[in-house]
């Protein structure tokens, strides 16, 4: 039996024991000795009180316990319970000890740095900053079944399953959508090119709904199936074949990627409208509309042709479209009412920009139509009216540019509409010969019609010698207040002419060399009376009158108290020049003249006149050349007040 009080072990000494309380074997065959500093044992060593090897196969030369560690020698394996804990680590530096017994590299560099605590066991860590060794608290909480907890509430649960189709609800649980029987609202769709294969993708199903090679088809299959259906065309051209015919529905819209990268262009054989419009309330927005030149083709069709279609077009909009190549850019027919356009182009190579082309019916049946921010060109007319038996009733253009030049009378022709105005449009013409020479740039000729503070600009082109605005009389007085004439040049036809202006006042003629007015109604005087106080009108300078404003004289009237003879002559010279003369003249041939036994005359031509513009500063001289009887005449200059550079 050997002796376990021993604390001092010698060379040589032995151990035997069959049990013992400390040091026992499991077969009672155990032997060690301790010589030379080591262990050494023909069987195991075991150590454990409960008769269960502890450690085994410690054989001689394994273990070396002189400092007080376990030293496994080269080759050998510490094992517990008959399983490898530590195997021969080779080279351990920078390695780590796996649960598996082997050693291993530890992957990535550096430490990773938490903080010293967290608000709550179970908080979810993040990386604190992009260093990749530092962490903090996520204030996420996972729950023991993988639920995720913010500041205690439950936001997402484990979804059970594939979440496929499914959606996060506000309580954190997951659920699958469901549509009860009564639920009618219209599905968007997503519309893209795939080929030469147009598909039409339900936005809310994924679904690809509706797919064909002819584009028309597929829009008419989803307004057919879904009558206020939103279209959305991914960018891309897509190729017109037959018209995309939208009648009898109520809302819908189709609106592209973006003006720029969306377009819809004609092919051969479409003669027609490339979007044919008889619904309420249908919108239109963000791309490109291309006749491509073909004959008859019409970017735009809204309305029903007279005594032909049926339906109606009202409510509508239209935005942020280009219409281009086409030989009518919007056409208007019967049944359109209530439409509005904003920020919409007609350019490029349209024969026509506006045609409105109405059939029978009252004058107030259709109309009310707004152009927004619009910019407008066309080959021939910008806007042309068919007559065929009513009228169109309003249109109204704000912020709106009309330029280049123009085969026909007038650039925006306004005949035959029942209320035309411009509010802040800008109005340019044409530079290229190959246009034509026109008339004017606007012809108004409706009610109540006219322009509030627009601006007319004439090109330095010898082949454009239109002038800005003619009207006929039939609807005079027009509107003309607040607007800008510029660069008008002497070859160029009058700024304004034929009917009757009101508000010339307050517009601004500016470099304007040529006549600025021609065959316009008078609407201002500048009147001076002679007065001989009971005895005949001696010849002489009468007095002077000065001119506070830019004044155009467009005729003469002359009337006397008694039945006489008069001739009056009017001479024209500065301030600066004061008093004029003889030599000052401006009424040719055409003095204001009463004949005998006559007490009224009036002129309104003035083919001799040498000057008939008066601007501020300008001093008025009345002369009596003869007089026979007349007591007291006034005579009257009649013209129209404007402002000029």
């Amino acid at each position: 039996m050997a002796d376990y009080s021993k604390t001092t072990w010698s060379s040589g000494d032995l151990i035997t024991a069959t049990k013992a309380n400390k040091w026992e074997t499991q077969y009672d065959v155990a032997k060690a000795a301790f010589q030379n500093g080591e262990w050494s044992m023909a069987a195991d060593l075991d150590m454990n009180s409960h008769g269960i090897n502890n450690v085994t196969d410690i054989n001689s030369g394994a273990v070396d316990l002189t400092d007080g560690d376990i030293d496994i020698a080269s080759g050998k394996d510490y094992k517990i319970d008959g399983a490898v804990v530590i195997s021969d680590p080779g080279t351990p530096s920078g390695k780590y000890a796996k649960d598996d017994g082997t050693w291993s590299n530890p992957v990535g560099s550096g430490d990773v740095v938490g903080p010293s605590s967290v608000t709550a066991d179970s908080n979810v860590a993040i990386y604190n900053g992009t260093g990749g060794k530092t962490l903090k608290d996520s204030l996420l909480t996972q729950g023991a079944s993988g639920e995720i907890y913010i500041n205690a509430h439950k936001a997402v649960s484990d979804p059970t399953g594939t979440p496929t189709g499914k959606f996060a609800k506000d309580d954190g649980t997951w659920a699958t959508p469901t549509a009860s029987a009564t639920y009618t609202a219209q599905a968007d769709y997503l519309v893209y090119k795939d080929g030469s294969v147009y598909n039409a993708k339900n936005m809310r199903t994924g679904a690809i709904d509706y797919s064909g090679t002819v584009f028309s088809t597929v829009i008419i299959s989803i307004f057919t199936a879904k009558a206020d259906a939103c279209i959305h065309l991914m960018s891309g051209e897509y190729s017109v074949t037959t018209s995309i015919a939208i009648y009898d529905y109520e809302g819908g819209a189709i609106i592209g990627a973006a003006r720029n990268s969306t377009t819809l262009k004609a092919t051969t054989g479409l003669t027609s409208g490339i979007l044919d419009i008889r619904s309420l309330s249908f919108v239109i927005q963000n791309m490109v509309i291309d006749g491509d030149n073909k004959t008859n083709c019409v970017g735009l069709k809204i309305g029903t042709a007279p005594g032909v279609d049926s339906g109606e077009a009202k409510k509508g909009a239209v935005r942020d479209v280009e219409i281009q190549n086409c030989n009518k850019a919007i056409w208007f027919g019967d049944d359109v009412d209530y439409y509005v356009f904003d920020r919409v182009r007609m350019m490029d190579g349209n024969i026509y920009g506006i045609y409105i082309d109405v059939g029978s019916g009252g004058a107030y049946d259709n109309g009310h139509v707004q152009f927004i921010s619009c910019e407008m060109s066309a080959t021939h007319e910008i806007l042309q009216r068919i007559i065929q038996g009513s009228g169109f009733h309003r249109v109204n253009f704000y912020n709106c540019d009309f330029h280049d030049g123009h085969s026909a009378a007038y650039m925006v022709n306004t005949s035959g509409i029942h209320e035309c105005h411009f509010y802040s449009c800008c109005f340019e013409s044409g530079d290229g010969s190959s246009m034509g020479p026109g008339t004017a740039m606007l012809y108004l000729d409706s009610y109540g019609s006219g322009c509030i503070d627009c601006t007319f600009s004439f090109k330095d082109n010898t082949d454009n010698t239109y002038g800005a605005v003619s009207a006929t009389s039939t609807y005079s007085p027009y509107t003309m207040h607040g607007c800008v004439f510029e660069n008008q040049l002497s070859g160029h036809s009058a700024c304004l002419s034929n009917g009757a202006y009101d508000g010339l006042e307050s517009c601004y003629f500016y470099n304007c060399a040529g006549v600025p007015f021609s065959s316009i109604s008078s609407t201002d005087a500048i009147e001076f009376t002679i007065d001989g106080h009971g005895s005949a009108i001696t010849t002489g300078v009468k007095g002077f009158v000065e001119v506070m404003y830019g004044f155009y004289i467009l005729g003469w009237t002359i009337l006397a108290d008694v039945a006489g003879a008069i001739v009056v002559d009017v001479w024209k010279d500065t301030y600066t020049n004061f008093p004029p003369t003889d030599e000052d003249s401006i009424a040719g041939s055409e003095l204001p003249t009463l004949v005998a036994t006559t007490q009224k005359n009036q002129d309104t031509s003035l083919t001799t006149w040498t000057t008939q513009a008066l601007a501020t500063t300008n001093i008025l001289a009345f002369n009596v050349d003869s007089a026979t009887t007349v007591t007291k005449v006034t005579i009257s200059l009649r013209g129209v007040k404007y402002r000029k550079s």
